[in-house]
């Protein structure tokens, strides 16, 4: 052996110096998640009795649901929680290191939302993660937040940070309004992926650009084998594209293909039991992989319609009274409401002009 090696390694060798250091680490972590900070504030502790590893599977959801008021809450993991609040799906991952909440909620539903993920809670919450940049996912953004624990010792009275992507933290200073800073996204990103590992399990921010809009961001939980999407995937309608804040038709179906390319696996072969990829839209119903393909096979027929149309010198008149979505409105088309087949329409419309437009200026 290199007798510098030998200096350096005592006798019981490397095995023994690994289970030093992670029960150093263990330590070192729980005496961070015992330190209350100043105030009183204690993290979120768990009051409800939900199903353990051993109670449920991978592969199908545990059988474990509540009310608590404005909130219903599935247990679709041993260790992840789809929280559903006015209609929108919220995702909760929690273990021995603490919680992550993926999206929140309209201001209206703060107490009943904090109350949910106190109740299902193994630790503080230690991060938020801002699917985008819309004011109804960041309502309840404060109040979790001051909740919740950082990891390490800082600004803001040690409340737990908002993943974002940059582009959401832009559109939310474009709009004037005062905001408590622990509302706005305090640890933003701008590569591709943002990358951590909590929980024992790899948990990655995807970026979506030119979705929903410029900042949306997709959250992958790999042992878990969870995808929450954000309002790029929302299967009580058509999706929701923000032109004004750089959504389109192109980046949505972007998103799609990347989800079924790279994220979401089915069983194989599939006639031998239900599982694979659990996949939390925006709103509606938990998805598996042939839900994300059907999803995105509509989008792209009614995306070559609308273009087709285009390519004809139609213009948006034209195009809306050609009905480029009939066949898939009797299930996500509505005639008033918040967002219509025919804003839907307008906006596919508007994404594929000024992709047109841009083309032409290269």
């Amino acid at each position: 052996m290199n007798p510098i090696l030998k200096l350096a390694v005592p006798p019981w060798g490397c095995s023994a110096l690994a289970l030093i250091a992670a029960l150093s680490l263990s330590n070192a972590h729980w005496a961070r998640a015992d330190e209350f900070p100043p105030g009183g504030k204690e993290p979120l502790v768990g009051t409800a009795v939900p199903a353990t590893a051993e109670q449920a599977t991978w592969q199908l959801p545990a059988q474990y649901s509540r009310d608590l008021g404005d909130v219903s809450i599935l247990q679709v993991r041993p260790d992840i929680y789809l929280l559903t609040v006015d209609n929108q799906n919220d995702v909760v991952e929690t273990g021995w290191q603490g919680t992550l909440v993926v999206g929140t909620a309209p201001a209206t539903h703060c107490e009943a939302l904090v109350a949910a993920v106190r109740a299902i809670s193994e630790g503080p919450v230690r991060y938020l993660v801002s699917v985008n940049g819309d004011e109804s996912r960041i309502g309840c953004n404060t109040p979790l937040a001051v909740a919740g624990r950082s990891f390490t010792k800082g600004t803001l009275d040690f409340a737990a940070p908002v993943i974002s992507h940059q582009n959401a933290l832009l559109q939310l200073l474009a709009t004037e309004q005062n905001r408590p800073a622990t509302t706005l996204p305090s640890e933003i990103y701008t590569r591709p992926v943002r990358s951590m590992y909590m929980n024992d399990q790899a948990i990655q921010v995807i970026w979506a650009p030119a979705a929903h809009s410029s900042g949306d961001s997709m959250v992958v939980f790999r042992r878990s084998d969870v995808v929450v999407t954000g309002d790029i995937m929302d299967t009580t309608r058509f999706p929701v594209i923000d032109v004004a804040h750089g959504g389109s038709i192109q980046g949505e179906l972007a998103a799609m293909n990347r989800l079924l390319s790279e994220l979401a696996v089915a069983v194989s072969p599939k006639w031998q039991r239900p599982g694979g990829t659990l996949i939390v839209p925006g709103r509606g119903q938990l998805c598996n992989q042939v839900d994300v393909s059907n999803y995105r096979d509509m989008l792209t027929i009614i995306r070559d319609r609308v273009q087709d149309l285009i390519a004809r010198g139609k213009n948006l008149e034209q195009v809306q009274a050609a009905n480029p979505a009939r066949g898939y409105t009797t299930r996500y088309g509505a005639t008033s409401g918040d967002w219509t087949t025919s804003q839907f329409i307008a906006a596919v419309y508007e994404s594929l002009i000024q992709e047109r437009r841009g083309a032409k200026k290269k």
